[in-house]
């Protein structure tokens, strides 16, 4: 088990930690769950770091419109990649 995975067992509930769970299910190929963690993380801290883990999410499930939303908020470099890549 992660460590991310082992500290939400035992009630951390911080937006590092459903940043980390985020990750994670992007690792498992579950976007949707990413997409529930990044909003978590987001609620919890708006300078969480996970805008652009939301967007990514948010575009691998196709749902490319609610990531263009995000896009403005996104440095350079990561609105350039998510533009490349989800064309």
């Amino acid at each position: 088990m992660s460590a991310s995975r082992a500290r939400w067992r035992r009630g951390d509930e911080s937006a590092w930690a459903h940043r980390q769970l985020a990750i994670a299910a992007l690792a498992d190929r579950d976007p949707r769950r990413a997409s529930e963690e990044a909003r978590a993380a987001l609620a919890l801290e708006p300078e969480a770091g996970a805008r652009f883990i939301l967007a990514y999410a948010l575009s691998r499930e196709g749902r490319r419109a609610e990531a263009a939303v995000l896009l403005p908020d996104l440095e350079p470099d990561e609105r350039e990649f998510l533009t490349a890549t989800f064309r």
